[in-house]
């Protein structure tokens, strides 16, 4: 069982991870996209789950136009009916 400090450390890695991926996405999605891309950003900012977010990252290197990258969005953060 972790301690109550090793909990804490585990937890900002986590943030630190997670502000990371978003800036990643920031520069992926201005550099590939524009200012357009950029409108997907507050969505994106969203996500909580690591997996998601750098699933993202990966989908921009691979995606030909935003409309592909908002499928790959709407795919990943839509719940399961």
């Amino acid at each position: 069982m972790a301690t109550a400090a090793e909990e804490w450390i585990a937890l900002g890695f986590a943030m630190g991870r997670r502000e990371g991926l978003l800036v990643a996405l920031r520069l992926g999605l201005v550099v590939k996209f524009g200012g357009e891309g950029l409108l997907l950003l507050p969505a994106m900012s969203e996500v909580q789950d690591l997996e998601v977010l750098y699933t993202l990252c990966e989908g921009i290197k691979v995606a030909r136009n935003l409309t592909e990258l908002r499928e790959l969005f709407a795919a990943l953060t839509t719940p399961d009916q």
